[in-house]
């Protein structure tokens, strides 16, 4: 159960990435919908945090998901970018602009 429920994370946060959708994280609200065990679902997502393949925190009216990253455990939603200006690497998912330089580079990546 807990590997479909990490799979079903995954290609939900896949699909929000590819139609640029931020936040990139999954509620829970939306994955609960995925599936029809709730108590199921639950524990398999307690056991997926406590193995550390996936990452839960509150928002203001529920609570998000989203996988962890590759320096924690998996990298695959992480997209790098190195700024022209200082060489700082930042994960253009979360800005646009450097948080070192605030030098903006959203035209040659076309976000």
């Amino acid at each position: 159960m807990k590997q479909k429920i990490l799979e079903t994370i995954h290609r939900m946060t896949n699909e929000k990435i590819k139609a640029r959708k931020a936040p990139f994280h999954i509620m829970y609200m939306d994955l609960r919908r995925k599936f029809n065990d709730e108590s199921k679902l639950l524990e398999g997502i307690r056991e997926l945090i406590k193995e550390k393949k996936v990452k839960a925190g509150h928002t203001l009216n529920d609570r998000y998901l989203k996988p962890m990253k590759k320096s924690e455990t998996n990298l695959n939603h992480e997209i790098w970018y190195s700024c022209d200006c200082c060489n700082f690497q930042y994960d253009l998912r979360e800005s646009c602009s450097c948080p070192n330089c605030r030098t903006h580079k959203s035209e040659s990546y076309g976000i």
